[in-house]
């Protein structure tokens, strides 16, 4: 029933156009296109746009390489979308890497951004969870601000859990940050995440969170089979990914997602091969790097690339360093190691010299191909030998997903506000459906009339609301700090058991379970 001069909104808008090309390459552009392959750690990130499709979301994250083996996670969750949410999550992504890589801890890090975020206009209400994990001791400290905590799943999958919340509130809206510490085992996985996974419609976010649990177990154990066609090795980028398709076949994605996967596992060491002076050596150091290479579970068009690279170097060494029928003693070193900023660095040393060419227009072209194949090579000519250095950054691809062309999502309900008696002063406004990016504007508008601009008291009933982003989370704290400082209160009711009432309580806006008397 509408109230006083108060229209009511039942999700009457034009539909929502296709998400565009131009859409999809501009989220490509903002969020990093890979993970880098670290010693000690595997890393997998998936974003998936919304079904509405309409605009560019504010999900993010990123991973940062610190000093001290310790590798920085984030995930975050921008209530704007478009291009103004895309600008604001391009600044504090750009202020959280610069901490993190300066070594700031995950709490100082969240303080920051809560810093910048009270006087970056559409910042206010951002929602954001920092992670540093010592990827040797497995010490993990998290910072959350409004956002749900990480899922923690053990080796085997058999064990899962959310860590415990850190009780902080959204961006810009007042709050004091902490750190919060856990510990991985090896092997272990930790999930960061934003809150559109586990707002599906049609799901209480409890039953949500709990499939999201179950499916990523799952995963880890090998009981679910992962999709996309990647390395099988690649346990992080398959729970990223099957996650995205298991969960959504059945309810769609109101909200835009962002999973962020880090794994735990042993450090593959260095490795070291001593080659005879014999035309066996190339194959010999193209089949040894292999292995060492896919031990690292680094991408196979970036092994065949290295792998050529450095085999026109070891052909170089084994064709020139040494006088033809050379004995034994004469041999060509090779050593390669992944450096802890996710580098392999490949070494090939001989103890001759180089023959000067002949002039041949045929002679030279294997240290150029070697030049295209990795990012930097390095040749020292020393009388007592020559020595090649190659480096090449390694990193994996994350998946970006844009959505079908499908008709309304499953368990989507339309947007409705209403009095529940338009006579009565103490009446109860009762928000029923979606609260998103389409339709927080509407409920701003109906907060805006039902307090009368915050000079008045007025109870919210949100029990009804099947899906309550960051927008709509947005709009209530608005409308809280404007109750306040009018002496006056936005009075949020929601049942133990609804949406809303586990909403409310991960981003710092407290909620009856009872109607004031």
């Amino acid at each position: 029933m509408p109230g006083r001069d108060l229209p009511m909104f039942d999700g009457d808008h034009p539909d929502d156009p296709a998400p565009s090309h131009t859409l999809a390459a501009l989220q490509a552009a903002l969020l990093p296109a890979t993970v880098p392959v670290l010693p000690g750690l595997e890393l997998g990130a998936a974003y998936r746009m919304a079904d509405t499709g309409d605009a560019v979301g504010g999900d993010w994250f990123d991973t940062v390489v610190m000093p001290g083996g310790h590798v920085g996670l984030v995930v975050g969750d921008v209530v704007g979308n478009g291009i103004i949410g895309s600008a604001v999550m391009s600044q504090l992504r750009a202020v959280a890497r610069q901490r993190l890589a300066s070594g700031a801890a995950a709490a100082e890090v969240v303080t920051d951004l809560d810093r910048v975020a009270r006087g970056l206009p559409g910042a206010g209400c951002a929602t954001v969870c920092v992670a540093t994990l010592d990827r040797y001791a497995g010490e993990l400290l998290y910072c959350c601000a409004g956002h749900p905590p990480p899922l923690v799943v053990t080796s085997d999958g058999s064990s899962h859990h959310y860590l415990p919340l850190s009780g902080a509130s959204p961006l810009a809206t007042g709050a004091t940050y902490r750190d919060t510490a856990a510990r991985l085992g090896m092997d272990d996985l930790v999930l960061l995440y934003t809150d559109g996974v586990i707002q599906r419609p049609g799901r209480h976010p409890a039953r949500a969170a709990a499939e999201l649990a179950e499916v990523v177990a799952d995963v880890a154990s090998g009981r679910l089979l992962g999709t996309g066609g990647r390395d099988p090795r690649l346990l992080t980028q398959h729970v990223c990914d099957t996650a995205i398709d298991v969960l959504g076949r059945s309810t769609g994605w109101r909200d835009d997602v962002m999973l962020l996967a880090a794994r735990r596992r042993p450090v593959v060491g260095r490795m070291e091969l001593t080659l005879p002076n014999q035309p066996m050596a190339v194959p010999t150091a193209r089949a040894a790097l292999e292995s060492w290479l896919v031990a690292l579970t680094i991408d196979p068009l970036v092994v065949s690339a290295v792998q050529h690279a450095v085999g026109e170097v070891v052909t170089n060494a084994v064709q020139h360093a040494y006088p033809r029928g050379s004995d034994n003693s004469c041999t060509v070193a090779l050593s390669a190691e992944l450096t802890q900023e996710g580098v392999v660095e490949v070494e090939v040393v001989d103890r001759g010299r180089w023959r000067e060419n002949s002039g041949s227009p045929y002679r030279g072209m294997g240290l150029e191909v070697a030049a295209e194949m990795v990012d930097d090579i390095y040749i020292d000519r020393a009388k007592g030998g020559t020595t090649v250095a190659l480096r090449h950054n390694v990193s994996h691809p994350i998946t970006v997903l844009t959505p079908p062309l499908t008709g309304a999502l499953s368990g989507d309900r339309p947007f409705i506000a209403a009095l529940t008696d338009v006579e009565d002063p103490d009446a109860v406004l009762v928000i029923h459906g979606t609260v998103d990016a389409m339709t927080a504007p509407q409920l701003r508008i109906q907060l805006r009339a039902v307090t009368c601009n915050g000079t008045r008291t007025c109870a919210v009933d949100l029990t009804r609301v099947t899906i309550l982003t960051s927008a709509g989370v947005s709009v209530l704290h608005e409308a809280t700090d404007r109750s306040a400082a009018q002496n006056e209160q936005l009075l949020l009711f929601a049942a133990p058991d609804s949406t809303a009432f586990h909403v409310l309580a991960m981003s710092g806006l407290p909620a009856v379970s009872e109607y004031p008397a």
